[in-house]
């Protein structure tokens, strides 16, 4: 059982119904500190060897990051708590696939990410949680594939 059963519900419901307001007011990494695109950039660039392989970004939201790491030539896709923040980012760039999935559960099988990117997106998710989190991402990585987990503190 979780520690805190109602903790999904509650943070989906939240993003929810801010989404559509979220994606109007952040709607590309231009608003993002100098250093956190620099950082973005750096693992884009880590990826160079890996262009043909799929790298997910968990907890999308409305999509921003994923579109950005695509404009750098990475295969991506985008997974959200929120089935509504997945729908904007669908909507506002449907060249691009994006999925309602829990970080815990991603419907990938074993293996087949090339990277991953959780951009400040664990931050709603009890710390208790995280360890099966990273379990999580190592299982739909490949060994060796560079994950990218930003936090703020």
């Amino acid at each position: 059982m979780k520690p805190f059963p109602d903790a999904d519900s509650i943070t989906r419901a939240s993003w929810d119904a801010v989404a559509e307001e979220y994606g109007r007011l952040l709607p590309d990494m231009s608003v993002e500190a100098p250093l956190d695109r620099a950082v973005v950039t750096a693992f884009a660039e880590m990826l160079a060897d890996r262009r043909e392989e799929f790298v997910a970004e968990v907890g999308c939201g409305t999509g921003r990051l994923t579109r950005h790491l695509h404009g750098l030539g990475i295969r991506t896709v985008g997974f959200d708590l929120s089935p509504r923040m997945a729908a904007v980012a669908r909507a506002t760039h449907d060249e691009l696939p994006f999925l309602a999935a829990h970080a815990l559960a991603l419907p990938l099988g074993r293996g087949v990410l090339g990277g991953l990117v959780a951009w400040y997106s664990l931050i709603n998710m009890p710390t208790t949680w995280l360890p099966a989190a990273f379990t999580e991402f190592a299982r739909v990585t490949r060994p060796g594939s560079p994950v990218l987990v930003a936090f703020q503190s």
